[in-house]
């Protein structure tokens, strides 16, 4: 890989250019002393990027680099994603034979490729368009709620950040808490029953955790799907219930052996799945199955009340916002389904704490079981902590960094709309000097067939 990338950069490469890998946050730390004379930034395909630690999202995302737009990175996934019908054939061929099938397929994908650009860019412009002016005016809405010195701040220390003068991250928040991967990491140290041959009993509760926190989250779509709900978003429900209950019943025979006795219900509806903390009173099971299900609650109830305060100081400054600054029924409009939304994440963060952790009572000295009546902003007379700063800047740095990409997206795709039509008009006239050039008949027709496409 390293001679690959060092031969390709070394004759004709751009002073400043971007670098997409999957492991870029690993290839690249002592990369930098030998591209001195370049300047180079190394992010990590979208798709790819949630599976790194919430440090690596930060500081290799494509979201927050500037000139990028809307990329993702994932153009050479693509093309082998592409090659997935023919693996049955290529994979009982020699090696020559599965290069030289490789290479016409991927030929051949590669020139629909550029035969469809316009439809591509034409989709696309018309996708960037309308979100461009949704998240710009979202930004502009929010940042009147801020005072213009902390607005002047936060612009400086991104500036700082992407000239390299920084070191401080202004997308990452800089509190410590209790993590869930902290707790799995611990866990697999510790596990010593295993039945299944490749689920451990931690992966296993881990998984009914997952289960129940997408159960929540179709509840909570379930209510939001009114009568006025489009086919569209029926079918996506429609799809995802169907793929959260195909889910549930292969982890029900999962259940089956960790927890005989105890069947949950298949259905993506269903309120319980019967995991260790509600049955353990009535129905004998592992005493470790419940311990692993304590550690894995623990960790995240700090993430969920860190999730909850930020919404809370967001949506805070929202409604001081409103009352002070919004006037008429479009900005009404507007406003009230900003905050609409942020309320939105506030009960699902609130959802995941609501119910009291299943060991012990030592929790309650540090995690308070939450109620309705706690869940409120800063009243008047009350003074904010010196660290509510932080999720208003991670919140407002986010928000103008959604706005530049989908502005950047609309720029570079008209750009690159110009630049396709340049190319083909080019292309078009080597075509044309070929046919010149012919001296076959059938040689002349063809390559004027090119020339037209």
């Amino acid at each position: 890989m390293d001679y690959l990338y060092f031969s390709s950069i070394t004759n004709h490469s751009p002073a400043s250019c971007i670098i997409s890998y999957d492991i870029a946050c690993q290839w690249t730390r002592n990369m930098g002393h030998h591209t001195t004379d370049l300047n180079i930034k190394y992010l990590v395909p979208t798709f790819h990027l949630y599976a790194h630690h919430s440090e690596c999202q930060n500081n290799y995302s494509f979201n927050f680099t500037s000139y990028v737009g809307r990329t993702d990175g994932e153009s050479p996934e693509c093309g082998w994603a592409a090659m997935n019908p023919v693996t049955s054939s290529t994979k009982e061929m020699g090696p020559g034979s599965r290069c030289d099938m490789l290479d016409n397929h991927f030929g051949d994908y590669n020139w629909r490729k550029i035969s469809l650009m316009y439809t591509t860019l034409l989709r696309r412009m018309q996708e960037a368009i309308p979100m461009c002016s949704e998240h710009v005016s979202a930004f502009l809405e929010f940042s009147k709620s801020l005072p213009l010195e902390s607005m002047k701040a936060f612009c400086q220390m991104i500036w700082d950040f992407e000239a390299g003068k920084s070191m401080t991250n202004p997308y990452e928040t800089t509190l410590t808490t209790e993590s869930q991967s902290k707790d799995v990491a611990a866990i697999t140290q510790d596990e010593a029953l295993t039945i299944h041959t490749t689920i451990s009993p931690s992966v296993f509760i881990h998984q009914g955790l997952d289960l129940e926190d997408q159960q929540a989250r179709l509840a909570n779509d379930a209510k939001v799907l009114g009568a006025s709900a489009t086919k569209q978003q029926r079918s996506q429900f429609i799809e995802h219930r169907s793929h959260l209950q195909h889910w549930i019943i292969a982890w029900c025979q999962l259940q089956s052996l960790y927890m005989p006795g105890v069947s949950a219900s298949p259905l993506a509806e269903s309120d319980n799945l019967f995991l260790p903390s509600t049955v353990i009173a009535t129905n004998p099971c592992n005493k470790k199955l419940a311990g692993y299900e304590w550690r894995l609650c623990y960790g995240p109830a700090f993430d969920c009340l860190a999730e909850l305060q930020h919404h809370l100081l967001v949506l805070n400054t929202m409604y001081q916002s409103k009352d002070q600054l919004i006037c008429g029924q479009y900005h009404n409009t507007r406003s009230n389904s900003l905050i609409q939304g942020v309320q939105t994440h506030i009960k699902s963060a609130l959802t995941s704490l609501s119910e009291p952790l299943c060991k012990g009572d030592e929790w309650e000295s540090i995690l308070c079981l939450l109620l309705d009546t706690d869940i409120r902003g800063l009243r008047e007379g009350e003074e904010a902590s010196s660290s509510s700063e932080g999720p208003l800047r991670i919140e407002w740095c986010k928000a103008q960094a959604r706005a530049q990409r989908w502005q950047e997206e609309c720029i570079l795709l008209w750009e690159e709309m110009h630049r396709v039509i340049e190319f083909h008009k080019w292309q078009a006239g080597v075509w044309k000097t070929r046919a010149d050039e012919a001296s076959c008949r059938g040689v002349h027709v063809y390559v004027l067939r090119q020339q037209h496409m």
